[in-house]
């Protein structure tokens, strides 16, 4: 630092501009076409869609719509929808801790157009319907229109005024997998909902209402029931519902792996350390299993409410829910093995079940269950299970989390 430097009088701390807040905001939320299709998708499911339809048209950062049979919005709805915090899912501070809609902080629609060029067609009852325009945050015009009961989003030229956030995109084929796969998540837990996805006028998704097992084969393909195991896990604090795959199809990354909670699709890699644990000895120490994993947990054991995007979670007591599904995936991957018990061949190294976790100097096992009964103790959800001696460590398969921005495993 120069002389100059250390006797220029430091810059005043200044309340920012409202346009500045709004466009640094904006850019915590919406990250990628992804975090807009997801926010668009989360509101049609709140709104009680029984049908919703996504299109892409070149890009999905210059053309994305989500149109859905939902529960429209009358006028001075509408024109409200596009300001920060406004929301239907609270009213006040203690709803956050028992909320149960996937949207609840009234930011993704004034997120999204900062930052885009937003059209919403509405209407609540199929007669009276609205358009409304926005641009970079600025409303052009706000005007009836016709509409069938339900909402229409269409967002164009995506980050047309951040071009700096365009060079971190994919390749339009990469960005409409990760639009894909969301979709996909999000039929699997909802499988009453009717979902398609159309790209450039091609039906790349059809998904019909089904029965849960249905709807695995619609997206995975006729047979594909032959190669997992039912999931099913229940106790007064958790409920676990689901489906693993054999080992065969064990991968490399947890890619396959789909994690919803309370019908949220997240991000939570001590979940998916919990599964592959369940597997213990039936996988290699480096390859992950395909799961689909279903989690119902009261809503104040759970804050969904640590990042704008809310694909990130925080449990009460993470080391109940990491027990339980380590315990689930162990009672389900039994049948792989006739015949197989606790104290059998398949969990561990040795042929027997881990050790307990040792806290305070005490061996603790599953809440629940007897504690004689080495199979369902309950491990340090931090720790993975010991390599068969002379075996290779294990390598982490690694996948990105492409609405966090980072690397997770």
């Amino acid at each position: 630092m120069t002389a100059r430097e250390r006797s220029e009088p430091k810059a005043r701390v200044r309340r920012l501009e409202p346009a500045v807040v709004a466009k640094i905001a904006a850019g915590e939320m919406i990250l990628r076409p992804l975090s807009v299709a997801k926010e668009l998708v989360e509101n049609a499911l709140d709104a009680g869609a029984t049908r919703i339809r996504l299109e892409i048209r070149g890009a999905a950062d210059r053309f994305l719509s989500v149109s859905d049979d939902g529960a429209g919005m009358d006028r001075d709805a509408c024109g409200l929808a596009v300001e920060r915090h406004a929301t239907s899912k609270i009213v006040e501070a203690d709803d956050i801790d028992r909320v149960r809609t996937l949207g609840f902080r009234g930011e993704a629609l004034a997120s999204i157009a900062r930052v885009a060029r937003l059209r919403i067609v509405t209407s609540p009852d199929g007669e009276e319907g609205s358009e409304l325009v926005v641009r970079g945050g600025e409303v052009e015009g706000l005007r009836p229109a016709g509409r069938a009961r339900g909402t229409t989003v269409e967002v164009e030229d995506l980050f047309f005024n951040s071009p700096v956030r365009k060079r971190f995109l994919r390749s339009p084929a990469g960005e409409n997998r990760l639009v894909q796969r969301m979709l996909t998540a999000y039929g699997l837990v909802r499988p009453d909902v009717g979902f398609r996805l159309v790209v450039d006028g091609q039906e790349k998704l059809t998904l019909t209402p089904a029965d849960p097992d249905g709807r695995l084969e619609q997206i995975h393909g006729a047979g594909f029931g032959k190669k997992v195991l039912a999931l099913h896990g229940e106790n007064p604090r958790i409920r676990i519902e689901g489906w693993i795959g054999i080992p065969e199809i064990a991968r490399t990354g947890s890619q396959g792996q789909t994690i919803l909670v309370n019908g949220r699709w997240v991000s939570h890699p001590a979940l998916g350390h919990a599964l592959r644990q369940g597997y213990g000895d039936l996988i290699p120490a480096t390859k992950q299993p395909f799961a689909v994993l279903i989690l119902e947990i009261p809503g104040e054991s759970v804050d969904v409410n640590i990042h704008p995007t809310k694909r990130e979670i925080r449990f009460l007591d993470e080391r109940i829910v990491f027990a339980e599904v380590v315990r689930t995936v162990r009672e389900a991957t039994r049948a792989l093995v006739p015949g197989l018990s606790g104290g059998e061949r398949g969990w561990g190294a040795s042929g027997h079940a881990p050790p307990p976790v040792v806290r305070d100097g005490e061996r603790h096992p599953v809440p629940g269950r007897p504690a004689g009964n080495e199979f369902d103790l309950m491990f340090r959800p931090t720790q993975p299970e010991r390599p068969t001696a002379g075996a290779p460590e294990p390598v982490q398969g690694r996948e990105e989390d492409p609405e966090a921005g980072v690397r997770v495993p």
